[in-house]
């Protein structure tokens, strides 16, 4: 149901678009449908709205909708309730109810709007919201012009108030400013509102009307010499037509504002309110109250509307003139309006429930009881008691299909609102454990997504907030780190620590004596790690000492590297046993060591000489090779053996 972008930079940039258009749009038909119906309507000279209803197409909420955005640029339109962004994205299908939930449970926690809510999470783009808050703009727009519209011409043979005459009683010359902002506001103010205004209004409007002298100078100044009657006329007018502005935007407050919205969610918000002349009379009466408030103004406007009241028990329109003269005649009766309640009550009891299907447009409209059955449920309640009267309503066919069709919703919705749920949730951890570690292994971090399906499995598993016990976990963790520095621990040390106590929370084992266990085996690996970097260092030095051996050191699966590390022999057993089995180097070796002092020692690259008095002391075994490279340093490398 998502707008396309063509779609909203047309409602809400300007000019009128063919119905068929918007529904191809909203993703209502596809364009066979609407070429169909188009060719039928030219047949049958009917309504294309009503030919798709007809056809079973669309409803009439969805052509309602449809049409309400066809004519918001119409000054003709009907009054468009004023809708909260929520609303109006899940109505246009950017989000679903479960995304809507999940949104507005993490707004409770913070102070941020709903959009920038929606943005963090993904579930729009910037570009959706910017056009979204658009068109939530456009339609309260158009709400409070065809206010105004109506409000002009509401008094038959009434002129409208730009063109009203000056009152005689202000082309009298006045002597400042403010005696004539006093007068000509309390004139305008009373063919407003149709009473004088209380000293308290003379005190508000006395500060906000100052727009009539530009700004210039004070209102205790004389009265500029160059006004005219025709300026005094202007500057009336300009008054009237801010009392007007005042009235309009009050009565979209009640009929098309949040305070109303509040009012028609039982059954759910409504998509349009169309403001007969009748309603248009009790808004006006109720916004111009002395004491007006946008509540009680409300309260008024709901109680003496039977449309509005209507609405606001079962969240839709008359569904015929019929169904409308009925109701009416049902609201002057003594008992009607209570009947109409315990109607309400009696749905709001069978499909409270069901919350997040009702937030789903399309189930809420399909859940609302059609004129028949409403009549069915008056004529319930008329003849039986409520609790038996509710009973007999659960075996109509009507409501079983209507049961059944919100049942199927609500899981779907909690389906997908558990998914939402876990991946925050699961973000949120991770991020938890990002700053602990720096980064998630993808070991930890599937484990931590185990952890989250198998408490919202409801199993036998209680891990009870995961957010506190993996923070109390990683404090353990740390402080048993901190306490072998000289150790050292890597991120993956720490990962493969919080796995082994998560596991063990999961099996009801301690996470201490996990913790324990991986800290000590950490322990062990180091001194291991320590033992064999001290036998390395040994045998190296040895071999270079006894066999000239430079180079790539020796392996770790060394046989003398593996003796010295199981205990086997001592460093000093193992130089003595070398020492004795030194009987000189092969010439090719000796030429090699020799090469190798020249180049390090001398730092000439020169290649020995077989006759050389060194390598015949390394071939006769009367030196070994650490011995002649410590006399070399001596000759060649004074200043440093020094």
């Amino acid at each position: 149901m998502a707008l396309t972008g063509n779609l909203l930079d047309s409602v809400v940039g300007g000019g009128r678009q063919a119905l068929g258009e918007i529904l191809l749009g909203l993703k209502k038909l596809d364009q066979r449908q609407l070429t169909a119906a188009l060719a039928e309507q030219k047949q049958i000279n009917s309504q294309l709205g009503d030919i798709l209803i007809k056809k079973g197409i669309i409803n009439q909420e969805e052509l309602n909708f449809a049409l309400a955005l066809q004519k918001s640029n119409d000054p003709q339109a009907p009054v468009i309730a004023r809708k909260k962004l929520g609303d109006l994205l899940l109505e246009t299908g950017r989000i679903t109810p479960a995304q809507l939930n999940s949104a507005l449970e993490l707004q409770n926690l913070s102070k941020k709007k709903i959009g920038e809510v929606m943005l963090e999470l993904g579930f729009v783009s910037a570009q959706e919201l910017e056009s979204s808050l658009k068109l939530q703009d456009k339609l309260a727009f158009s709400s409070r012009n065809q206010i105004l519209n109506n409000l002009e011409s509401r008094n038959t043979g009434a002129v409208k108030s730009n063109q009203a005459r000056i009152p005689k009683e202000l082309t009298e010359p006045f002597p400042n400013r403010l005696k004539f902002l006093d007068a000509a506001s309390q004139k305008a103010f009373i063919e407003a509102f149709g009473r004088a205004p209380a000293l308290s209004e003379v005190r508000d409007f006395r500060t906000k009307l100052g727009f009539v002298f530009n700004g210039e100078g004070k209102l205790t100044d004389a009265m500029p010499a160059n006004w005219q009657l025709a300026k005094k006329q202007a500057a009336f007018n300009q008054i009237s037509s801010y009392y007007q502005n005042v009235i309009a935007d009050r009565i979209s407050t009640v009929v098309g504002g949040d305070a109303v919205q509040k009012r028609f969610d039982r059954l759910g918000n409504v998509d349009v309110i169309g403001l007969s002349p009748q309603d248009l009379e009790i808004a006006v009466e109720a916004v111009t109250m002395p004491d007006y408030t946008p509540a009680s103004a409300t309260e008024m406007f709901v109680a003496n509307s039977p449309r509005a009241f209507f609405r606001s028990l079962f969240g839709r329109e008359f569904a015929s003139e019929i169904e409308e003269g009925f109701i009416d005649r049902l609201l002057k009766g003594k008992e009607g309006r209570a009947l109409l309640q315990k109607v309400a009550q009696l749905l709001d009891e069978a499909f409270k429930a069901f919350p997040l299907a009702r937030s789903d447009v399309k189930i809420r409209t399909s859940l609302v009881p059609t004129e028949d059955e409403m009549r069915e449920l008056l004529d319930l309640l008329r003849n039986q008691h409520q609790d038996y009267a509710f009973e007999q309503l659960q075996h109509t066919k009507w409501f079983q299909d209507k049961l059944r069709a919100a049942e199927a919703a609500e899981q779907n919705h909690r389906g997908e609102l558990s998914a939402i749920q876990t991946r925050q949730k699961l973000n949120k951890l991770l991020k938890l454990i990002e700053n602990f570690l720096g980064k998630v292994p993808p070991e930890l971090q599937s484990m931590i997504t185990q952890l989250l399906q198998m408490v919202q499995s409801g199993g036998n598993v209680d891990l009870g907030n995961l957010e506190d016990l993996l923070t109390n976990l990683f404090e353990k963790l740390m402080a048993a780190f901190n306490q072998m520095k000289d150790v050292g621990a890597s991120p993956e040390d720490m990962a493969e620590a919080m796995m082994a106590m998560l596991k063990a929370v999961v099996s009801g084992k301690s996470p201490d004596v996990a913790l324990e266990k991986v800290v000590e085996k950490k322990k062990k690996s180091a001194k291991n790690a320590g033992a064999l970097q001290n036998a390395l260092g040994t045998v190296n030095q040895l071999n270079f000492f006894f066999k000239g051996k430079v180079g790539e050191g020796v392996p770790a699966n060394d046989p003398m590297v593996q003796a010295l590390m199981d205990g086997k022999i001592s460093p000093e057993a193992l130089e003595k046993g070398l020492a004795e089995r030194f009987k000189g180097l092969p010439l090719m070796d000796a030429l090699d060591f020799i090469r190798f002092l020249n180049k390090t020692v001398r730092g000439v690259d020169l290649e020995a000489d077989p006759f050389d008095p060194w390598v015949k002391k390394l071939t006769k075994g009367e030196m070994p090779p650490g011995k002649i490279a410590q006399e070399w340093k001596g000759i060649y490398q004074p200043e440093l053996v020094k």
